[in-house]
């Protein structure tokens, strides 16, 4: 399957670390989001350009799913949110590049 990995850096005392993220098709049409973690097996993306469109077989992943509690701050109501994490331990960059079409149907004018 193609994916698109996302990178944000978050900030910690001992450094600035990587953190992946890809949003995944769900069988009945929703999009899952969910982090992205590579095996010490998996080659480290972190030399790539991101957004990084990767190929990983079936075989060379696993979804990991756990319920997190999630309080609003605003309300103090709580909630289960499904925390995913797609573990990769093989994959290879894709021949078909990223294309960013998320400003295709605004009327942007430079």
């Amino acid at each position: 399957m193609r994916i698109v990995i996302f990178k944000k850096m978050i900030k910690y005392e001992k450094g600035d670390f990587p953190v992946y993220s890809t949003k995944l098709p769900a069988k009945d049409g929703r999009k899952l989001f969910c982090k992205v973690r590579f095996t010490s097996a998996a080659e480290d993306p972190k030399k790539c350009n991101f957004p990084l469109a990767i190929d990983v077989k079936k075989a060379d992943a696993n979804l990991s799913v756990q319920d997190v509690e999630v309080t609003d701050p605003e309300t103090g109501l709580s909630h289960l949110v499904a925390d995913r994490t797609l573990w990769v331990t093989n994959w290879n960059k894709s021949v078909i590049q990223f294309e960013d079409h998320s400003l295709d149907e605004i009327d942007w004018e430079d």
